[in-house]
Order: structure tokens, then sequence, then C-alpha cells
């Protein structure tokens, strides 16, 4: 990353995009695409070329492959026999870019696997000290590990989950169910289905890692 300045990406990955129209919005706001073997195809249908493609190339279609080449896109190539999903190669990519904020979309949908994975990928951006945050047109999902301001809608409906054994000193601020530095467990459901009450939140974690999932 040259002169500290920072540096956000934008993956596609190979799930379901359901709005071309929503893709479209994301594109305009980043400059670093990387788009993820299959998930071309979206990328093809609004005329957006990305940065680069990654994969080991099993699921694009030969003619979203000849548009790439036609147009001289670089191509990270892998094997087929590999050992991370062209999700986590790109992320792995990106980091290595020096990204400071990786943006996932067509993250869910598709395979439950996949899906589950992806969710999980939030962890590895986070102990590369990066923001990861998965944004869909439905969702966005972001992982939270210490103080973070938000500015949702009011109405909304989010949900929090913990990645670790236990988030502890948790407190939820803005929120119609408050929470004040109380401790939430792995497989529970306490902070499902929050909503949001006021304008500007705040969510604070003392230790320990929480999904918050915002239902648009």
């Amino acid at each position: 990353m040259d002169g500290g300045k920072e540096l956000e990406t934008l993956l596609i990955t190979n799930g379901i995009i359901e709005s071309t129209e929503y893709l479209s919005e994301l594109v305009k706001k980043n400059i670093n695409i990387i788009c993820a073997d299959g998930a071309v195809r979206y990328l093809r249908s609004i005329q957006q070329l990305p940065s680069c493609v990654i994969g080991d190339l099993d699921s694009i279609s030969q003619d979203d492959l000849d548009w790439i080449k036609n147009n001289d896109v670089p191509i990270v190539l892998y094997d087929t026999r590999k050992d991370y999903t062209d999700t986590e190669l790109a992320i792995r990519y990106a980091l290595e870019l020096g990204s400071t904020t990786i943006t996932l979309t067509g993250a869910l949908g598709g395979r439950f696997d996949h899906s589950l994975g992806n969710l999980f990928l939030l962890v590895l951006i986070h102990k590369h000290n990066c923001v990861g945050i998965i944004h869909e047109m439905d969702y966005e999902i972001r992982l939270i590990t210490k103080r973070e301001t938000l500015d949702w809608k009011i109405g909304e409906t989010v949900s929090f989950v913990p990645v670790s054994e236990t988030v502890e000193e948790v407190t939820l601020t803005g929120f119609e169910y408050p929470l004040e530095r109380e401790t939430l467990y792995q497989g529970h459901t306490r902070s499902i289905s929050n909503i949001v009450a006021q304008a500007d939140q705040m969510v604070e974690v003392g230790s320990g890692m929480l999904l918050a999932i915002r239902n648009k």
C-alpha cells in the first residue's frame, strides 16, 4: 500500500447476486474490484471490467472467459486441486495488495456450505487488521471486536451472533433492546432480532468476536 493510503476492495464472489442494479451501485463506490471465477458473469452483465480475476476457472463460461481475455484483464490462475475456495484465495490476494477494507458481495445464497464458510472468512480478514463486510441486497454483515458506531435505519432488524465461545462486556446503544456490559454466549439466541431504535447506534465489545447481521 503506497504511502499509507487506504485501499478499499470490492470482491465479487460466485454466490447469488439478485440485483445487477445493486451491484452497479457497489461498483461505483470501489476502484479495486476483484472477481472470483464464475462471478465474472455478473460484471459482464453490467459491462464492468474487474481489476483481476482469481480462481481455477472451473465455473466460468467460455463467453465470460473470452470477454475477460479480450479486454486484457489479469487472471491469477490456480490449480483445481487447491487448499482454499476461490473466495478465500481472492481475499488473501486482496490482503497481499494491502487492502484496508474488503467488501464481499455474492457471498451468500447458493450452496449453504460456501455461504457459511464465507461468513467465517470475516474472521480471517479481521486477523489481518483489515475491515471485512458482506454487502448483499437484503443483508449487511460485519464482525465487531471493539467499539463501532453505525448509521443503520430506524426500524431495521439486526441480530448479533457470537462467533467466539463468549463475547464479553457487550454494550448496545440505540437499539430497542439495549445491553450494558453483558456477556453473550455462542450457541445461544439471546441477541437475535433486535431493532434499530435511534438514528445513531453504537456496539461495543470488550473481548471476543460478534457478528452483526443487518436485515435491510
